[in-house]
Parts: structure tokens; sequence; C-alpha cells
């Protein structure tokens, strides 16, 4: 009983242990970034490519409060912490690469809570691709703009002529005197 009890946990133990390994071993080549923080302790656990692109190391972020990371980082625009603490989610620069935040609650299966995970997305790529459809959109409208105008002044330089030719055809036309058709 006592023995049997004891290789069980053990058994247990090892097998979180290789789940542990495995997970993080998968983490590791994850484009973004994952960590875990158990309550309102500090991160226990964080793994990712990104940590390489903000030049950092998980030893860098773990032991340290999820909301005091920002800061390590540097100043943020002012209300990115602020919504990240209210909606989970922000949008935040760091290391001229912008990240999109985003922290969720896990719970047991019981509803109670197991901590927070925070993901991490590099969206500096996506960033640059909006800005440069921004402004393609403004140079395609602005080049509407221009074809309008020039389209509209074209067709009063066209019309003008053309309703003096028309109106010359009528007179002709109503004419009976040859030499006057012919002028």
């Amino acid at each position: 009983g006592l023995i049997r009890s004891a290789l069980d946990r053990q058994e247990a133990e090892q097998q979180r242990e290789t789940a542990f390994l495995q997970l993080s071993e998968l983490l590791n080549h994850y484009p973004g970034l994952v960590c875990y923080v158990a309550g309102d302790d500090p991160i226990t656990f964080c793994e990712g490519l990104l940590l390489e692109e903000l030049e950092s190391t998980s030893r860098d972020l773990v032991g340290k409060k999820l909301e005091r990371v920002t800061e390590a980082y540097g100043p943020q625009k002012e209300g990115a912490v602020a919504s990240w603490r209210e909606s989970g989610t922000a949008i935040l620069e760091i290391r001229g690469r912008f990240v999109a935040c985003s922290v969720s609650e896990m719970r047991d299966t019981d509803g109670n809570s197991g901590g927070r995970i925070c993901v991490v997305q590099d969206i500096t790529d996506l960033r640059k691709t909006r800005e440069e459809l921004e402004r393609a959109i403004q140079a395609a409208e602005g080049a509407n703009r221009v074809k309008s105008e020039f389209l509209s002044r074209m067709s009063h330089e066209i019309r003008t002529p053309i309703n003096a030719i028309i109106g010359m055809n009528a007179l002709a036309q109503k004419t009976q005197d040859i030499g006057q058709v012919r002028y």
C-alpha cells in the first residue's frame, strides 16, 4: 500500500516532467511567445522563437510579474498596458517590433483558476503590409480623382466644338441657298 502509493506518485511526477519537457520543446519552435503565470505570481514558464527576435531569453522573463514585463522593454504608448490589464489584449511596441499580446485565464475542470497564459505574436509584418495597403488605396483614390477631373475637362473641351458643328449642320440643312450650304 504505502510503497505502491509512493511509486505511483513518482511515476505520475515523471509523466508530468516528460509532458512538461515535450511542451517546452514544442513551444521552442512556436513563432510567438507563450508565458504561464500561476495566479498573481511571477512568470514561471516562458518559451517561443519570439524571444530571439526580442533579444531575450526565458531567464529574462521568468520570475518577473507579467504586468512588469512590458516595462523591461521600454515605455509603451499611453493606454496600451492599461488596455492589456482591462481587456486582456493589447498591441505593444517592443524593441522596434509590434506584438499583439493576449492574456487568458486558465480554469481547471472545477472552474477554479489555474493561472494565466499570455500569448504574444509578432505582427510587425502585418502592420507594415496594412500601412502599404493604406498608402496604395490613397494613391489609387488620388489617381481616380485626377482621372475624373481629366475626363470632365476633356468632355467639356470636346463637347463645345461638337455642339458648334452640330449647330452649323442644322443651319445648313435648313438653308435653301446652295452657296451658303457649301460655306
